[in-house]
């Protein structure tokens, strides 16, 4: 079941969309097969951005796509949000600011 999340909070560095297609294709590559990428939203000026990926194990999830995301060219100012459980639930959150 795939309970757990990642939320990724970020400010875009990037005008072309390919780009950012691009790096969702490595994101995908390095993640297990049990974990979902479901999403993504920017804010209408492209100064905010969120990611959204669910799986079973939101610390594996977050060691498994950290790298891809603060080596990317294309983010800054990062925010990471572990959520252990359901969104429902008086789940344990944990914040990791980069």
């Amino acid at each position: 079941m795939n309970e757990h999340a990642v939320i990724v909070h970020f400010t875009p560095t990037f005008e072309d969309f390919r780009q950012f297609d691009s790096f969702e294709i490595e994101l995908e590559k390095v993640m297990h097969e049990d974990d979902i990428y479901n999403s993504y939203e920017f804010t209408t000026d492209m100064s905010n951005g969120t990611l959204y990926l669910y799986g079973p194990n939101a610390d594996r999830l977050y060691n498994d796509i950290r790298d891809v995301i603060l080596n990317s060219t294309l983010f800054t100012d990062f925010h990471f949000v572990l959520r252990y459980g359901p969104e429902d639930s008086n789940s344990r959150v944990l914040h990791i600011i980069q």
